[in-house]
């Protein structure tokens, strides 16, 4: 096996990948149709600081499975993010483009007033934006998406059968990330399997002793 680490919470991986779902990671598997060519598994982890793996500079957390694949990488230490927040940075990381020329330069924002149930969570992407999706398929790659999408839910210009994606199965957007845990049991969460809804997610969230009631209580 052969990684090459970009930066902390995005790794390439060659040769060899293991599909995933968790709450705000985005996983693209492209596999290869021609031999001499590598599969590619990008990771990307939502809201991971450059300083919160074991490899960097933090000692409070075990991170021992980054930590492992940290040492058998390149690790970085010179890196930029496309934006603070989850969708633009998303949609910088499968562009290339530049935060003032993408089509999502801002979260989404919703009023506690309005029908969560019914409101989309995230802007979408254009049709004409091209995606890495779309270069990889188009160089020949088979290409499956397991996670968090954030730029475009089904039936919008950004879904991801729209750009590229052969397989899609987790969340295409933040609401449904963000009301994962109690106490949102109103706003289920809906976990996409290709262009079905698959409703209600079969995860068992936290119980609700298990939140902390302010940033000082305990989980």
């Amino acid at each position: 096996m052969h990684e090459i680490s970009c930066f902390p919470g995005l790794y390439i991986l060659q040769h060899v990948f293991s599909p995933f779902l968790l709450p705000g990671i985005f996983l693209l598997c492209i596999h290869a149709a021609g031999a001499e060519r590598p599969n590619i598994a990008l990771i990307n982890a939502d809201n991971l600081g450059w300083a919160e793996a074991g490899c960097y500079v933090q000692k409070k957390i075990n991170t021992l499975n980054l930590d492992k694949l940290a040492s058998e990488s390149q690790r970085w230490v010179y890196f930029y993010s496309g934006a603070p927040v989850c969708s633009p940075s998303r949609n910088v990381l499968l562009t290339g483009k530049h935060t003032g020329n993408c089509d999502v330069q801002d979260l989404k924002r919703v009023d506690a007033r309005e029908n969560w149930r019914d409101l989309k969570g995230d802007w979408p992407i254009r049709t004409a934006t091209y995606t890495l999706p779309e270069a990889l398929k188009k160089a020949g790659y088979t290409t499956a998406v397991f996670g968090k999408w954030g730029i475009g839910d089904f039936g919008t210009t950004g879904a991801p059968d729209k750009h590229g994606v052969n397989r899609f199965y987790g969340y295409t957007d933040q609401k449904s990330c963000h009301t994962y845990y109690p106490p949102y049991p109103p706003y289920p969460p809906y976990l996409w399997n290709d262009g079905k809804k698959k409703m209600p997610n079969t995860s068992l969230p936290l119980s609700p002793s298990s939140t902390a009631p302010s940033r000082r209580g305990k989980c």
